[in-house]
């Protein structure tokens, strides 16, 4: 079982290597939801069900399959952190910015009508809520009652955009936007920028 400490360390393992220059690819590291995260996956993950992912998907990825020295090999050997996918295991992960919707609810569509009972989790950022696709979709899995999830990880920030500069509205929650069991909200501070941990160029 994947505990808060086995995340920290996995990160602070990957920052160190990111700051020796030993990942040639963007990567956008966890840190400050490590709690919400877990109580979430004890809650309402089963194995079996899909996880549907986007660029910053460490988390994710650890406490769906446990799989620490597949992650490594992704990121270190294979330059891959953005869109990590093992559909054996049922996780899907892409750099597409709410490019995960479609695909989530496309599954869950799916399950239904096999009468399956796995559900689908499908985790995107308050960027993603800026995009069409992401209302179209929600409104979709509402309409046809999906076995899905939508689990909004508002950190506040579109790469370092913040709600209120790109929404021009102040002090106001993101969770006053909808009202359905479809959707998992939750706020965070985050510990690291965008991509990278700050010592580099970040973009």
């Amino acid at each position: 079982m994947i505990t808060k400490q086995d995340l920290i360390d996995f990160e602070d393992d990957m920052r160190v290597l990111w700051e020796s220059g030993h990942i040639h690819c963007p990567h956008h590291f966890c840190g400050g939801n490590e709690d919400v995260l877990i109580k979430y996956f004890t809650d309402h993950f089963v194995p079996g069900d899909w996880i549907f992912s986007t660029h910053r998907n460490t988390y994710h990825w650890l406490l769906a399959t446990g799989d620490k020295e597949f992650l490594r090999e992704q990121i270190l050997k294979k330059n891959n952190s953005m869109h990590i996918i093992d559909l054996s295991r049922h996780f899907v992960s892409t750099a597409i910015v709410g490019g995960n919707v479609g695909l989530a609810v496309g599954v869950a569509k799916a399950i239904k009508l096999a009468g399956q009972s796995n559900k689908v989790h499908c985790f995107v950022g308050d960027g993603a809520c800026d995009q069409g696709w992401f209302w179209e979709a929600l409104r979709y899995a509402i309409g046809f009652d999906l076995p899905i999830t939508f689990i909004i990880e508002n950190n506040n920030r579109s790469v370092t955009t913040t709600i209120e500069q790109r929404w021009g509205e102040k002090d106001r929650e993101m969770q006053e936007l909808w009202d359905t069991p479809k959707v998992f909200y939750y706020h965070y501070a985050p510990i690291f920028p965008h991509v990278g941990t700050g010592v580099q160029i970040q973009w």
